[in-house]
Protein backbone atom coordinates (compact mmCIF):
# COMPACT_ATOMS: atom_id res chain seq x y z
CA UNK A 1 0.00 0.00 0.00
CA UNK A 2 1.48 3.30 -0.65
CA UNK A 3 1.33 6.09 1.87
CA UNK A 4 -0.48 8.25 -0.57
CA UNK A 5 -3.43 6.18 -0.78
CA UNK A 6 -4.48 7.76 2.34
CA UNK A 7 -5.48 10.48 0.37
CA UNK A 8 -7.53 9.00 -2.11
CA UNK A 9 -10.93 9.59 -0.23
CA UNK A 10 -9.83 13.49 -0.44
CA UNK A 11 -8.69 13.75 -3.74
CA UNK A 12 -11.87 11.62 -5.45
CA UNK A 13 -14.56 13.91 -4.49
CA UNK A 14 -12.19 16.86 -4.96
CA UNK A 15 -11.70 15.77 -8.60
CA UNK A 16 -15.48 14.59 -9.01
CA UNK A 17 -16.73 18.06 -8.04
CA UNK A 18 -14.81 19.50 -10.57
CA UNK A 19 -15.44 17.18 -13.45
CA UNK A 20 -19.02 17.40 -12.59
CA UNK A 21 -19.03 21.65 -12.35
CA UNK A 22 -17.68 20.54 -16.41
CA UNK A 23 -20.35 18.90 -17.17
CA UNK A 24 -23.00 20.70 -15.39
CA UNK A 25 -25.02 21.69 -18.42
CA UNK A 26 -26.13 17.61 -19.02
CA UNK A 27 -28.14 16.02 -16.46
CA UNK A 28 -26.59 12.53 -17.18
CA UNK A 29 -23.32 13.41 -16.78
CA UNK A 30 -24.26 14.93 -13.67
CA UNK A 31 -26.35 11.39 -12.59
CA UNK A 32 -23.49 9.39 -13.95
CA UNK A 33 -20.26 11.12 -12.32
CA UNK A 34 -22.59 11.15 -8.86
CA UNK A 35 -22.75 7.56 -9.01
CA UNK A 36 -19.37 7.28 -10.11
CA UNK A 37 -17.11 9.35 -8.01
CA UNK A 38 -19.47 8.09 -4.83
CA UNK A 39 -18.59 4.75 -6.08
CA UNK A 40 -15.06 5.38 -6.30
CA UNK A 41 -14.76 7.13 -2.47
CA UNK A 42 -16.68 4.20 -0.98
CA UNK A 43 -14.35 1.73 -2.87
CA UNK A 44 -11.02 3.96 -1.05
CA UNK A 45 -12.89 4.17 2.12
CA UNK A 46 -12.97 -0.09 1.93
CA UNK A 47 -9.71 -0.82 1.01
CA UNK A 48 -8.21 1.93 3.26
CA UNK A 49 -10.11 -0.36 5.98
CA UNK A 50 -9.15 -3.27 4.79
CA UNK A 51 -5.38 -1.83 4.68
CA UNK A 52 -6.00 -0.83 8.17
CA UNK A 53 -7.08 -4.29 9.37
CA UNK A 54 -4.05 -5.93 7.57
CA UNK A 55 -1.58 -3.74 9.02
CA UNK A 56 -2.75 -2.16 11.82
CA UNK A 57 -2.10 1.95 11.71
CA UNK A 58 -1.93 3.53 8.26
CA UNK A 59 -0.01 6.85 9.00
CA UNK A 60 0.80 9.58 6.25
CA UNK A 61 3.46 12.02 7.97
CA UNK A 62 3.49 14.90 5.92
CA UNK A 63 6.39 17.49 6.10
CA UNK A 64 8.56 14.70 8.02
CA UNK A 65 7.50 15.73 11.02
CA UNK A 66 7.83 12.87 13.42
CA UNK A 67 4.85 10.86 15.80
CA UNK A 68 4.23 13.03 18.52
CA UNK A 69 4.63 17.03 16.72
CA UNK A 70 2.86 16.38 14.02
CA UNK A 71 -0.10 18.58 13.43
Amino acid sequence: MSELSILLPIFIPLVGAVGLLLGQRSLGVQKLGGVLFSGLTFAAAIYLLLAADAAGHVVLQVGNWSAPFGI
